[in-house]
């Protein structure tokens, strides 16, 4: 029996990391699947791209470094430390399902998962207390060896703004998107 929206977000927010961490897990894993429908579907060829906000952004930084497909990324209000030490939210617990999909998807802790070098914009509010903005940074600082011949691939811009998308941050991001596909042939899916 499906659960009622109502029940699934208290339970959520209840104990986010269990059920937060399995979703972006579980969903960045089908991005695989996703590309090779569009591929065979519309008959795409080239590199991808992916985008998201906030949990969207969370999951397509995920799924480009499980699949070098995606060369670039705008991840917008997003983190690639799942842990977001500073964050305002009441702490959680995650069951041992949690943990393990911490270990196998979390960025920070799977860094070789980006040696391809994607082209990965942040574009976060300065002011975040939900996903502070620090994580990208030191994801940047984790993964700069990945982008030692190519540090105009990693972009991170602060925003004067709190957990919310502006127009700034969607232009940001379509900017990025247009700078990549002039330069890679790449395709949006």
């Amino acid at each position: 029996m499906r659960e009622s929206r109502e029940l699934f977000i208290g339970k959520l927010r209840s104990n986010k990391r269990r059920y937060f961490w399995p979703m972006i897990a579980m969903t960045a894993e089908e991005y695989p699947r996703v590309i090779d429908w569009a591929v065979e579907r519309f008959g795409l060829t080239g590199s991808v791209m992916a985008g998201g906000i906030s949990m969207g952004g969370d999951i397509a930084l995920v799924a480009t470094g499980l699949d070098n497909r995606i060369t670039a990324v705008a991840a917008c209000i997003s983190t690639p430390d799942w842990l977001r030490p500073g964050t305002d939210e009441e702490e959680s617990h995650p069951d041992t399902y949690a943990w393990n999909c911490y270990h196998r998807c979390n960025p920070l802790s799977n860094t070789s998962k980006y040696e391809h070098a994607p082209a990965i914009r942040f574009l976060n509010g300065a002011k975040d207390g939900h996903v502070p903005p620090d994580g990208a940074h030191r994801f940047r600082a984790a993964v700069l060896y990945h982008y030692a011949a190519c540090p105009e691939r990693f972009e991170i811009t602060e925003f004067d703004a709190a957990h919310q998308f502006t127009d700034s941050m969607l232009n940001g991001a379509l900017d990025w998107f247009v700078q990549h596909t002039a330069n890679s042939g790449s395709q949006k899916v």
